[in-house]
């Protein structure tokens, strides 16, 4: 939701310095969500570590290429501020639809009892 929130504050942005300071909001909160998400792919199953971080790189850098592709066509025949504005709604969509459904409880291998 933050990074939404930030892409948005970046489409709709004034100036350079309004633009960098959403610039830092959605980077530093895509940095939040890529940790943690790598640590969880981590720890929650050691012995699948290696094949868990593969598969999360594939994905994501993956997913950024496709995404990139997309948005900067969109970008293209609509303009910056729609393709930001409606890359942001997609993002807070999602944002929004994970937080009314959140993961299921996990325990980390390291934590269960044996």
């Amino acid at each position: 939701m933050a990074t939404a929130i930030g892409m948005l504050g970046l489409a709709l942005a004034p100036d350079i310095f309004v633009a960098v300071g959403a610039l830092v909001c959605c980077g530093t909160f895509w940095e939040v969500v890529f940790v943690e998400c790598l640590a969880a792919m981590q720890t929650l199953i050691p012995s699948l570590s290696g094949v868990l971080t593969g598969v999360f790189f594939t994905i994501t850098l993956g997913g950024l290429t496709l995404g990139a592709l997309l948005v900067g066509e969109l970008i293209d025949l609509a303009g910056v501020d729609v393709g930001l504005s409606v890359a942001a709604v997609g993002t807070g969509a999602y944002g929004a639809w994970r937080l009314t459904r959140p993961s299921p409880r996990t325990v980390p291998a390291m934590d269960r009892p044996s």
